[in-house]
């Protein structure tokens, strides 16, 4: 049987030789069903297929939570993206960076710098998994202690710096509970679990509480933070050298 991408000729090994007339008014002649229209057809429409799935999965920015398939969450997709702001202590906007440095950003691709601009392209708004850190004044209401030096904690760990982010649930706020991983002195570390040793969040133990698998390491630093992690701030003897607790 010929292929219509084969030489009807079994002597002609020229490649470069091309398609006769006849041959092709033979292909247009052919049944639908006939393999050499079937199986290239198939395959084709299957390559298309997978590309499209591919892209949509892995290449295709999410500008914000309202665009986030609800399939995303549900199998805990993974994200790669920068963290362009921190809102409370315990969220920041990532901004979603696709396929990371091998699709150009960073270097051919720009991430936006200005209020205006990240607005205008959309971001995620990230809540950190597992851990409940001191609220800001919001609302009429005032600060909760150390909400400013947890806030600042945060800020200089991942204000613009790239993060990967294991979507986990959505919350009433319309933000994306996540585990947020990083890489700090070529070690990559949980946010939260971080935060957590640095004394800066409490347990979130709400209803429908994520933990991203690290609940049992994350009430272990919630507690021994309270007793071993120096703060100047909060100092017991009121020294101001170490040897301090943060409630």
């Amino acid at each position: 049987m010929p292929w219509f991408w084969a030489s009807r000729s079994s002597s002609n090994t020229d490649p470069n030789k091309a398609i006769s007339k006849g041959y092709l008014e033979y292909l247009h002649s052919l049944p639908i069903p006939y393999a050499e229209i079937i199986i290239p057809s198939v395959a084709l429409t299957a390559s298309l297929l997978t590309l499209n799935t591919f892209y949509r999965r892995r290449l295709r920015r999410i500008p914000t939570v309202a665009q986030l398939p609800p399939s995303a969450v549900s199998s805990h997709r993974t994200l790669f993206g920068k963290a362009v702001s921190v809102g409370d202590a315990d969220n920041f906007r990532l901004f979603h960076t696709p396929g990371g440095r091998l699709l150009g950003w960073g270097w051919l691709r720009s991430v936006p710098t200005t209020r205006k601009d990240l607005a205008k392209a959309g971001t995620l708004h990230i809540r950190l998994a597992g851990i409940d850190a001191p609220e800001g004044a919001h609302f009429g209401m005032t600060a909760q202690p150390y909400a400013v030096e947890a806030q600042d904690w945060l800020t200089r760990y991942v204000l613009g710096r790239r993060v990967r982010v294991r979507l986990l649930a959505r919350d009433r706020y319309e933000r994306v509970v996540c585990s947020v991983k990083i890489w700090r002195w070529g070690i990559r570390r949980d946010v939260s679990l971080e935060m957590a040793k640095a004394g800066f969040a409490e347990m979130y133990d709400n209803a429908g509480a994520e933990y991203g698998g690290l609940e049992k390491e994350l009430r272990k630093a919630v507690e021994t933070a309270k007793y071993f992690v120096p703060l100047k701030w909060a100092n017991v003897d009121g020294s101001g050298e170490g040897c301090g607790r943060r409630i």
